[in-house]
């Protein structure tokens, strides 16, 4: 077998692995985000600590971390800077997230009241801004980025920049999971158009 035919092998396997990537990455980015939002009506420290809290924080930081490898390995006509912008953010959305599995039980833990662990947490300011800050302007410039880019090339389907667009609207506010719900959204609509197209 020439090595022309190898290369092309592995060149297909890599083209059918990208959209597989973005599924399983974008669904698990879902559901990591739907089990943080469905704790949204309890006191923040019982929030913390809760089992459903802390697994849907540890499923969400594995998925930013497939969505970023494959938003890097991504080869597609729209701007460059625009989806290495996006990578990062989301990779900023995942560290949130491990913070979230990881960093905010424990101090939920080490606090005995409800106020106590509020204390704590509106006196930490590096805490709340990093990597929040990040987050929100990296996701906010990289996914708007790619809504206007892809909405006047048509480079992916004009569904997936409307996507893209209210995702980087609500990357802004602290909290991940909206923008990064609406993103991954986006991005299992690119999948499904690249998996079509390439079969």
């Amino acid at each position: 077998m020439s090595a022309a035919v190898v290369s092309g092998d592995l060149e297909s396997d890599r083209h059918r692995t990208r959209p597989l990537t973005f599924q399983v990455g974008a669904s698990l980015a879902i559901v990591g985000s739907l089990m943080y939002v469905s704790l949204g009506g309890k006191e923040p420290r019982d929030a913390w600590i809760n089992p459903v809290g802390v697994v849907g924080a540890v499923v969400g930081t594995v998925a930013c971390i497939l969505l970023s490898y494959a938003l890097v390995q991504w080869r597609t006509t729209l701007p460059r800077w625009a989806v290495l912008t996006s990578a990062v953010g989301i990779w900023f959305a995942g560290a949130c997230s491990w913070s979230y599995a990881t960093l905010m039980p424990g101090m939920a833990d080490a606090t005995s009241t409800p106020a106590e662990f509020d204390d704590l947490v509106s006196n930490d300011f590096w805490m709340v801004v990093f990597p929040l800050g990040p987050k929100s302007l990296l996701c906010l410039v990289g996914f708007l980025a790619i809504a206007i880019a892809g909405w006047r090339s048509r480079a992916i389907p004009r569904s997936a920049c409307v996507f893209f667009g209210i995702g980087a609207i609500l990357s802004i506010w602290p909290p991940y999971p909206p923008g990064l719900i609406m993103g991954s959204i986006a991005l299992l609509i690119v999948a499904r158009s690249e998996s079509l197209r390439q079969r």
